[in-house]
């Protein structure tokens, strides 16, 4: 605690909430003369706003005004965002102040073409993003019951709160988080990793509605850690909570576990039939699996996909194998957020909602009820009528397409690499039963320069003939390095040690 007392502060008194919602009119229903008014306006086609309507839609209008004005928006920006409001309560018939968050994510669209497009911007949609961006703005300032996720993306957050807070008092804060993890180790100098973690403390932010750090509470930090569809905050909220603990901010830091699994306790599923239910939670208490969750939740969502396409199927002895084929195409086809339950539904970014599932995720289903129905059988719980391992198998373009994903090789990590290899020992290497390498050390050298410097695939390196080396290229500070003599190869081509060779290459 003594440690950090330095980086304890004030609430700094000049900052104050950007609008007092209780000094305006927030009636959610439109009077008679204000739906004339906007009718006149927007029946037929869309007529610029005049004084004479301002005067009949102060009410409605005025707000808008005031918080444009306060953040210091440009007057033909603040004219469209007007406009665009106005011409929305004319075809809602009701104020801002009724809509709901579904509302809004309409009005907002999905990208700037739409959101051109619905308001007939004669300009390009690149001039649209400007006034779409400030309607979360005020959806977050005018309704402020409204979850943040279902309202904006990742990137207009930091938008968003540098608009209500003021960015000194967002780098402040980040600043006093940053510091104490940098003085536990944790490494943030890179770009992407301060950038998480500045995205984490403006969510929290935004969620409290408050730019202090002394404003946030354990029971906050619990409700976005169970209820969060950002995985970005997911990641680093048990981090940030470890810093407001030494802070002294927050008595205790979120638990590992805190808000990670499932209620057990809701075992009862409306969307799936109780009898497939009971043979789940059956399952799960007589497997003896590390984490039986995975495979529990997967064969749940395979007992809601059975109640909407085949509900007379309650029961895995009721399973045949052409029912095994169509639910291994209706993975194959499955898109994120099908057959799941609300709760997760909840919790999955809305831009994801709809996209097809991914290759891993699409393996985890079929795998999760491949072991089930095994299981079941082998327990004699259900009758053998098909081999689940071939009914459920994972067809070669999906398994292909979940192979590894190259990435580049940072500069310092790449060099640590060469040095390795270029340094190798017989200490390095594994040793057998009998104490000594099962591979000469010379070969092992020669694997790990060809590995670093030819630029082959693995099979490449496999084809490789003995005498084909040629010392060609040059150190990174240009001084080359002679050519060696090239000797005659000390075993012939199908020597014991050029089958080592491939054997050793193969396992790699």
């Amino acid at each position: 605690m003594n440690q950090n007392s330095s980086l304890l502060s004030t609430c700094d008194p000049s900052w104050s909430w950007p609008v007092n919602i209780d000094l305006y009119d927030r009636a959610p229903s439109l009077s008679e003369q204000e739906c004339l008014e906007l009718d006149r306006r927007f029946g037929t086609t869309h007529i610029p706003l005049r004084k004479e309507t301002w005067g009949v839609l102060q009410r409605l209008l005025q707000p808008l005004y005031d918080i444009l004005t306060h953040i210091d928006e440009s007057r033909p920006r603040r004219t469209d965002v007007i406009r665009v409001m106005a011409i929305e309560m004319h075809r809602r018939g009701s104020s801002f102040w009724a809509w709901t968050a579904e509302e809004w994510r309409e009005i907002i669209g999905p990208d700037r073409e739409s959101f051109a497009q619905r308001y007939g911007w004669q300009r390009t949609a690149h001039s649209a993003g400007a006034p779409r961006q400030l309607l979360p703005f005020l959806a977050y300032l005018f309704c402020p019951s409204y979850p943040i996720d279902a309202l904006f993306e990742a990137s207009q957050m930091l938008s968003l709160a540098r608009r209500v807070f003021s960015n000194k008092l967002i780098e402040e804060a980040v600043q006093r988080i940053s510091t104490v993890l940098r003085s536990w180790g944790y490494q943030l100098h890179e770009r992407q990793g301060y950038a998480k973690l500045r995205m984490t403390i403006v969510y929290l932010l935004l969620c409290n509605r408050s730019p202090y750090l002394e404003d946030l509470s354990t029971p906050l930090l619990e409700t976005v850690y169970s209820s969060c569809t950002t995985l970005l905050v997911r990641g680093q909220i048990r981090q940030v909570s470890h810093a407001l603990c030494a802070l002294g901010i927050i008595a205790k830091p979120l638990s590992r576990g805190k808000g990670a699994k499932r209620s057990e306790e809701n075992v009862k599923d409306e969307d799936a039939s109780e009898e497939w239910v009971m043979w789940c939670e059956r399952w799960r208490k007589q497997t003896t699996r590390e984490h039986p969750e995975t495979v529990y939740y997967q064969t749940l969502k395979v007992g809601r996909w059975l109640k909407v396409t085949h509900p007379d199927i309650t029961s895995p002895t009721q399973w045949t194998y052409e029912l095994a084929v169509e639910f291994v195409a209706t993975a194959n086809e499955m898109k994120i957020g099908e057959w799941v339950s609300a709760d997760h539904l909840s919790r999955t970014p809305h831009r994801r909602i709809g996209q097809p599932l991914r290759p891993g995720a699409k393996a985890l289903l079929l795998g999760g009820i491949r072991t089930f129905f095994r299981d079941c059988q082998e327990w004699n719980w259900i009758p053998i009528r098909f081999n689940p391992l071939r009914a459920f198998r994972l067809s070669a373009s999906i398994r292909n397409a979940i192979g590894p994903k190259p990435r580049v090789v940072k500069r310092e990590i790449w060099a640590k690499i060469l040095w390795a290899a270029m340094n190798l020992e017989e200490k390095d290497l594994p040793v057998d039963a009998a104490e000594s390498n099962f591979y000469p050390i010379e070969m092992v050298r020669a694997i790990a320069v060809v590995w670093c410097f030819a630029a082959l695939r693995s099979d490449e390196i496999q084809r490789l003939r003995i005498g084909c080396v040629r010392w060609l290229f040059t150190l990174w500070l240009g001084v080359p390095i002679p050519p060696l003599k090239v000797t005659e190869a000390p075993y012939p081509a199908d020597s014991k040690m050029l089958r080592s060779t491939r054997r050793f290459l193969q396992k790699c």
